[in-house]
Order: structure tokens, then sequence, then C-alpha cells
């Protein structure tokens, strides 16, 4: 099984010495993979270029890179679109983060 990685899980994976552990065979064998969209977005953080050089081999040599559709920024716009309509949108992405800020979800979305 190939999984598609993102930040909210690298972030975890960084920080967590049990999972890097569970998920070691998993990277090792190449089966965690990374896009460039996500890259982007992880990169953004760096605060030097030497921080840059080493997220950037860090991807390189832990997280193949795989392409994403031309047409993936659409088809993720339209479904948050319409989650956000159906009250849902926290559900996307980091949402314990949110949860934080604005108090219990009541959408049903898993903590």
């Amino acid at each position: 099984m190939i999984y598609l990685l993102d930040t909210s899980g690298l972030v975890r994976l960084l920080r967590d010495p049990k999972l890097q552990s569970a998920w070691y065979d998993a990277i090792d064998a190449g089966a965690i993979t990374s896009c460039y969209v996500q890259r982007a977005e992880f990169l953004h953080s760096a605060r030097n270029g030497r921080e840059y050089d080493e997220i950037t081999e860090m991807f390189t040599d832990l997280y193949p890179d795989v392409s994403v559709p031309k047409n993936a920024g659409r088809w993720i716009g339209a479904v948050q679109h319409r989650m956000a309509g159906w009250g849902a949108s926290q559900c996307l992405g980091g949402g314990p983060r949110h949860r934080r800020h604005r108090g219990p979800s009541r959408s049903g979305c898993p903590p």
C-alpha cells in the first residue's frame, strides 16, 4: 500500500518517536510519499536557507515524490465548499487545531 503524507501527519511523525518506530518499515520501503503541494506547504516553514535545504533533503531521502492531477486543486476546493455548506469543513485537515480555538466539534468529526 502507498500512503500520501500530509503536513499534519508529517509534523506528528517528526515529533513522536513511537510513530516513527511504528511507520519505520513503510518509510524505509518508500511507501510513504509526498507531493509538490505538501512539500511547498511544509517548506514554507523553513526559517533560513540551511533549514530549507535540510527539509528538501529529508523529503528526497525519505518520502518519494508523487504527482497529483492538475485539476486536484479544483476538486479539493469543490469538496471543501460542499462540506462547508454542510457545516463539516472542520473535519478537513488538522481538525483538533481548529477545535482548540472554537470549542468542541458538533459535526460528528473524529477527534
